[in-house]
C-alpha cells in the first residue's frame, strides 16, 4: 500500500504559517511505515470524491483556483489526478458551497459517491437558499455525464441543510459532509427537526450500515463537518472493486502503477482523526477562531482557556453609538489597498441602467474580472437571471453569486472593510444613489448582503458616503472631496466637523485632508479616487490634465487640489510627495462624462490593473509611472471604453476584502 503526499498550502495561503501542516502527510506516513508517493500538485482530500472504479468528481471553484496550482492548466490538473490516483475520468462540477470560502468550494460539501454510479448531491429545496441555483447547475452537469464505465449517474438528492445559531451567528450544518466508517455512516446534525429527513436519505443510500448523527454546530461554525476532520486508512488486504490499471510505461520508469483511489465506503482498517484541522483549517477568520474556541470552552469545560481573547459576536454596530471617537478609531482601521486581499467583489451591469450600452460595459467588466482573477479570487454579484451569462463572460476563475443589484459600482455600493484586534468588520455607508441621482433600491442593500454572506460584523456609519469618496494611506491619513461628502444630497445639516468625526470613528483616520472637488457636474460629485490616490504613506499620485486642456471646473479643481496637497502633512506630520500621472489626450470621440483618469487603477495581490484608453503614448507612459510606484507588482492594462462613458473606471467597479491581520 502506498499513500500520496500532495502539497498543502493552507487553502491558497489563507492562514500563515502552514509549514507544519504541510509536513503532516509525510510525518504520518513515516510513522505508519507506509510508502510515500510525492506529488508536486497542491490538493486537499476534501476537494475530490471517487467511486473506486476510476471516476473522480471535483469542483472548478476549488481546483481551478490560481491560489493553489497557478502553473497548471485544467488539463494538467486532470492528468496529475489520473496519474497519481488511478482514475480514468474526471468530472468537473462548477460550484462548491457559496459559504465555503475557506476551501474555495470543496466537493465534499456538495457531492459524494455512495457506490459506483450513485452520487448523493446537496440540492436545497428553498429558492431563497444561496446555493439553490448553484447546486442545480451541478446537478445538470452530472445528469449530462457518465462515469468511467460509461454508466449514467443515479442521483440521490439531499434536502436543504439545517441552520442553527452559534455564538450569535446563523450557521449552516451540511449533512453531506458525513464520514463512512466500517459498518456505519457518521453524519453531522444540528439537533433540529430536519435532521431526521437527512438521516433517512443517507441511511437509504448506505443499506446495511448504521447511521449515526453527531451534533456538530461548532465545527460547522468553523466551516466544516465530520468528513473534514477525518482521514481513513483503507484495509490493505481488501480487494478493490476494479482490477489494477495497466500502464504503457517502460519498466525503467520507477513511478508505480496505481490502483483506483477508494470510494468513501471502501473498508478501512483505521481512521485518523486529525483534530488540528478544527483550529487551523476550520477557523475561517480570527474573530471566528476565537468564537469557536469560546464555544468549545462551553462544551468541554475550559480546556482551551489560554487560546485567545474573547470577541464581540458578529452583528451590527452603530459607529455613532461609540462614546469615545478616539477609542473607536483605535479599534478599527481601514488598510491601504496594497494590504493583501482575501478577494475582490464586483457587480454585473444591468440593462435597466445601461440600456443600449449593456453589451459593451459587460465586456469591460468581464475583462477586468478576468484580469483580477489572475491574481486573487473574484466574487461577482449578479441578478439571478443574469448569473449564467455573467459566468460565461467571466469564466470559471470568477465566482458569480445571485444577489440583486442595480448597477456595477461596487466601490460605492459595497462595504468598506476595516481591520482591528477583533478581526474584520465592514462599514455600511448608507448608499443613497449619490444623492438620489440614480435608481438604487437594490444597491442600497448590497453592503448588508455581502456582510451577511461573509459573516462579517456590520458597522453602520452615521453619515452617507461611498467607498470612492475616501482614500486612505493605511497609516491614519484620509483624503476626500468636500463636494461629495459635505453635500446636502447626502448629509443635510452636517458640518465638515461632523463628517470628519464620523470618518475618524468608522475607518480609523486621525488626519483628514480635504480638497474642494466639483459639485453637480458628474454623478459622484467628483470622487477623490478619480483625482488623487495614495501609492504608499506620504506619496500621492494625482491625475494631471494635459497642458492644453481647456480652463473649466475640472482644471480649476485640479489646481486647487494640487495647491492643498503640496502643503498638506499626513498623520505622521510629514509633507506629501506628489507624483503626476498625466491624463490621456488622444482618445477619439468620447462622451462629456467620460472618465479619462489613470489614477482610477486598482491594486491587487502582486499586481496593478490599469485602464487603457487607446492613446498609445499616454497608455505607455502611465504604465511606466505606475510600475515605478509599485516596482514589485505586475502592471496589467485593460480597455474601459464603455465603462468610462458611465463616469467611472476600474477602481470604481471593485472593492477589496483585506486579509485579516
Amino acid at each position: 500500500m502506498a499513500r500520496h503526499a500532495h502539497r498543502f498550502n493552507s487553502w491558497g495561503g489563507k492562514h500563515h504559517p502552514w509549514d507544519q501542516d504541510d509536513r503532516i502527510s509525510a510525518l504520518l506516513l513515516e510513522r505508519l511505515g507506509v510508502d510515500r508517493v510525492e506529488s508536486h500538485m497542491i490538493l486537499e482530500s476534501g476537494a475530490i470524491t471517487v467511486d473506486g472504479e476510476g471516476t473522480l468528481i471535483t469542483t472548478e471553484q476549488c481546483l481551478l483556483n490560481r491560489n493553489r496550482n497557478s502553473g497548471l492548466s485544467r488539463a494538467g490538473i486532470e492528468a496529475e489526478l489520473k496519474a497519481r490516483l488511478g482514475v480514468t475520468k474526471v468530472i468537473w462540477l462548477p460550484y462548491g458551497g457559496l459559504e465555503d470560502r475557506e476551501t474555495d468550494g470543496h466537493v465534499d460539501g456538495v457531492a459524494a459517491f455512495t457506490a459506483p454510479g450513485k452520487v448523493l448531491i446537496q440540492l436545497p429545496d428553498d429558492p431563497g437558499h444561496p446555493d439553490y441555483a448553484r447546486m442545480r447547475a451541478n446537478k445538470s452537469v452530472l445528469e449530462a455525464s457518465t462515469d468511467a464505465a460509461g454508466r449514467p449517474f443515479e442521483l440521490i438528492e439531499l434536502p436543504q441543510s439545517a441552520f442553527v445559531e452559534v455564538a450569535g451567528d446563523l450557521v449552516e450544518v451540511g449533512y453531506l459532509n458525513f464520514y463512512v466508517a466500517n459498518g456505519a455512516v457518521v453524519v453531522p446534525v444540528a439537533g433540529v427537526e430536519a435532521d431526521e429527513k437527512a438521516l433517512a436519505v443517507i441511511g437509504a443510500a448506505f443499506p446495511g450500515r448504521t447511521v449515526v448523527g453527531v451534533k456538530t454546530p461548532v465545527i460547522a461554525y468553523g466551516g466544516g463537518g465530520v468528513h473534514c476532520i477525518t482521514q481513513q486508512i483503507p484495509a490493505a488486504g481488501e480487494a478493490l472493486r476494479a482490477a489494477p490499471t495497466t500502464s504503457s510505461r517502460p519498466r525503467s520508469d520507477r513511478r508505480p502503477v496505481h490502483r483506483p483511489h477508494r470510494c468513501r465506503d471502501h473498508p478501512g482498517s483505521r481512521t485518523k482523526l486529525i483534530l488540528t484541522k478544527i483550529s487551523v483549517r476550520k477557523s475561517l477568520y480570527m474573530s471566528r477562531r476565537q468564537t469557536l474556541q469560546t464555544a468549545i470552552l462551553a462544551t468541554v469545560g475550559g480546556a482551551l482557556s489560554a487560546c485567545g481573547t474573547p470577541v464581540t459576536r458578529a452583528g451590527t454596530t452603530t459607529a455613532a453609538a461609540q462614546k469615545d471617537p478616539a477609542a473607536k478609531a483605535a479599534e478599527w482601521r481601514m488598510p491601504d489597498e496594497t494590504h493583501p486581499h482575501d478577494l475582490t467583489f464586483m457587480s454585473w451591469p444591468t440593462e435597466l441602467i445601461w440600456e443600449s450600452d449593456t453589451a459593451g460595459v459587460r465586456r469591460d467588466i468581464a475583462g477586468i474580472a478576468r484580469a483580477i482573477a489572475d491574481f486573487e479570487p473574484v466574487v461577482l454579484l449578479a441578478n439571478p437571471k443574469d448569473v449564467k451569462s455573467a459566468q460565461r463572460a467571466c469564466g470559471s476563475g470568477v465566482e458569480v453569486v445571485p444577489i440583486p443589484v442595480d448597477d456595477l459600482w461596487m466601490r460605492d455600493i459595497g462595504p468598506t472593510f476595516v481591520l482591528g484586534q477583533k478581526g474584520i468588520a465592514g462599514v455600511d455607508f448608507n448608499f443613497n444613489g449619490w444623492g438620489d441621482k440614480q435608481e438604487h433600491s437594490r444597491d442600497k442593500d448590497v453592503a448588508r448582503e455581502i456582510l451577511t454572506m461573509e459573516r462579517v460584523s456590520r458597522i453602520q456609519a452615521p453619515i452617507v458616503a461611498e467607498g470612492g469618496s475616501i482614500e486612505v494611506d493605511g497609516a491614519g491619513t484620509l483624503m476626500a472631496t468636500e463636494s461629495s461628502l459635505i453635500n446636502d444630497n447626502r448629509n443635510p445639516g452636517k458640518t465638515r466637523k461632523d463628517i470628519e468625526r464620523a470618518l475618524k470613528e468608522t475607518v480609523g483616520a486621525t488626519t483628514v485632508i480635504w480638497v474642494k472637488g466639483v459639485k453637480g457636474k458628474d454623478i459622484t460629485d467628483y470622487h477623490i479616487d478619480a483625482l488623487a490616490r495614495f501609492s504608499e504613506p506620504g506619496v500621492v499620485v494625482i491625475s494631471t490634465p494635459p497642458e492644453d486642456a481647456p480652463r473649466d471646473v475640472w482644471t480649476a479643481a485640479y489646481d486647487q487640489a494640487r495647491k492643498v496637497l503640496s502643503t498638506a502633512v499626513d498623520a505622521r506630520g510629514k509633507r506629501l510627495e506628489l507624483v503626476e500621472l498625466p491624463e490621456p489626450g488622444d482618445i477619439g470621440r468620447r462622451g462629456e462624462g467620460f472618465l479619462a483618469s489613470y489614477v482610477n487603477y486598482y491594486v491587487v495581490n502582486g499586481g496593478v490593473v490599469l485602464p487603457r484608453f487607446g492613446d498609445r503614448k499616454a497608455d505607455k507612459d502611465a504604465a511606466v509611472i505606475v510600475r515605478d510606484l509599485y516596482p514589485k507588482r505586475e502592471i496589467v492594462q485593460v480597455p474601459v471604453d464603455t465603462l468610462g462613458e458611465g463616469g467611472g473606471g476600474i477602481h470604481c467597479s471593485t472593492q477589496q476584502m483585506p486579509k485579516r491581520s
